[in-house]
């Protein structure tokens, strides 16, 4: 592509570089070797990146982000530029200014539904959708979750790619790693502890059950003393709930390949990449009855959905499912792993952004903007 070279240049603008973050995990590190690929990350990242990725980073303040962005974008040119969230995705359309042809190379992607955006989110995607030529959603729930008047603005120029996971990585990560020997049915909970992701219901349906359950909690975010305060409180959760924190991702797949079941009582999502890697890990998913959930197709009546905020009927079927033999829930194990391979491994993500890539490479001149402000 550029300069006749084989390798596309691709420029990444990422909110931000860390261990929890997908569009770096899957969209760059696993093709450092397959394309010229430069990363901005307008926050202070918490990731070391490949030494063949070049990395451009703020330090956390507006100013620096900008002036990271600004760099970049002069620092060579690119065959394609893609941007993730809406923060960096009105940054960049700011940089390039009013004339569309600036913008002809660059793709925008929706990694959520849009009932779990912030409301100034969901505002800022109005311009983005307007201007972006070619926009990715994440999933066909991210897209149908979008009001009637947004898809009508992307129609033309939507596609759905869904989020897929590295399994070569997830395998390396996991090599040698067992199941717990103990003797306990050991649950795993992963994400953000804000409201969206229910986990009260979790640990309530966790105190409930009459198996013999602990659940490791892997994750940080603002509920985490409240959900602390919980475990306090209720006998029953003292000695079966542990917080993990932030964990490496290694460390986050091992620990999902001793679980015994992955849970998410989520009440959004855009499609869940926590979940598809516990499926990877060949670990039963046990998920609430949410559109990017079904999207999942299952398809098994001892993985069946539940709703989002029945407690008791989280707790029967962690109740069921402890109750399994191991060989029945190596089979689910084993179920799940094949739905991640046949649907959602990174090989197929990446063949369905190939074409999207060649369009907005072919859309006009490779992108190196020398601006003056």
């Amino acid at each position: 592509m550029t300069g006749g070279a084989v390798r596309p240049s691709v420029l990444h603008v990422i909110l931000k570089v860390q261990e929890t973050n997908g569009q770096f995990n899957e969209h760059c590190v696993p093709l450092a070797a397959q394309r010229d690929i430069t990363v901005v990350s307008f926050l202070a990242p918490t990731l070391t990146s490949p030494p063949s990725i070049e990395m451009f980073a703020g330090d956390g303040g507006l100013r620096s982000g900008w002036l990271a962005l600004r760099t970049a974008l002069r620092s060579a040119p690119h065959d394609v530029v893609h941007v993730h969230a809406p923060q960096t995705g009105i940054l960049l359309l700011a940089a390039l200014g009013p004339p569309p042809s600036r913008r002809a190379n660059c793709i925008y992607t929706v990694q959520n539904s849009y009932r779990n955006y912030r409301l100034r989110n969901r505002v800022l995607m109005v311009p983005i959708l307007a201007a972006y030529p070619q926009v990715v959603f994440c999933s066909e729930a991210a897209l149908d979750s979008m009001p009637r008047w947004l898809r009508w603005l992307v129609s033309d120029k939507a596609h759905v790619v869904p989020n897929a996971v590295d399994i070569a990585g997830i395998d390396r990560a996991m090599s040698g790693t067992g199941h717990h020997q103990d003797g306990r049915f050991h649950i795993v909970v992963v994400g953000r502890m804000v409201p969206i992701k229910n986990m009260a219901t979790v640990f309530e349906a966790v105190a409930r059950t009459t198996a013999d359950v602990d659940l490791t909690v892997i994750g940080e975010g603002p509920l985490r003393a409240d959900l602390e305060a919980v475990v306090r409180g209720r006998p029953q959760l003292a000695t079966r709930v542990r917080f993990a924190g932030l964990l490496e991702r290694t460390d986050v797949h091992r620990s999902l390949a001793q679980a015994d079941l992955c849970v998410s009582a989520s009440l959004g999502e855009g499609l869940p990449v926590a979940v598809l890697e516990a499926m990877a890990c060949r670990t039963p998913v046990l998920l609430s009855d949410i559109a990017p959930h079904r999207e999942i197709h299952l398809e098994r009546p001892e993985l069946a959905l539940v709703d989002c905020h029945d407690v008791d009927g989280f707790a029967a079927a962690i109740d069921a499912l402890a109750k399994l033999p191991r060989d029945d829930r190596s089979a689910l194990g084993q179920w799940c792993r094949q739905i991640v391979e046949d649907r959602f491994g990174i090989a197929a993500m990446h063949g369905a952004y190939a074409p999207i890539y060649a369009a907005a490479a072919r859309a006009g001149d490779p992108l190196r903007i020398d601006l003056a402000w």
